[in-house]
């Protein structure tokens, strides 16, 4: 217990989600410019924070859908049209979704061991 309350721990916590933020918040800007869209870091972090709202509660396998519409509606927002912001959703979402999946299939192809 005293080291989950220790104030090093915490200060440990707080800088690994703080960086996590900050490469999501960046991985959200790269998409939109990927797809010419071009608004300000402050929609970025309105995508990122209607995108978490969303997919806070598990609703459906992988989030699909749902995670869209969180972007979506949040570049709508902000003045995007739908067809660009489901264009940067489902981009956004695939490279998410794509990379962990492909490692994931490759870990059960691998042979286990028991030690």
């Amino acid at each position: 217990m005293r080291t989950v309350h220790a104030r090093r721990s915490w200060l440990s916590s707080v800088g690994w989600s703080l960086l996590s933020d900050a490469t999501d918040l960046l991985m959200v800007a790269l998409c939109l410019r990927a797809f010419g869209i071009d608004v300000p870091p402050a929609a970025w972090a309105l995508v990122l924070f209607s995108v978490n709202l969303a997919i806070l509660l598990p609703s459906t396998p992988g989030q699909v859908g749902v995670l869209e519409a969180g972007g979506v509606l949040a570049l709508t927002m902000a003045g995007v049209p739908p067809a660009p912001a489901l264009a940067f959703a489902l981009a956004y979402h695939a490279v998410h979704l794509v990379p962990t999946t492909a490692l994931g299939l490759a870990g059960l192809c691998l042979p286990w061991r028991q030690s």
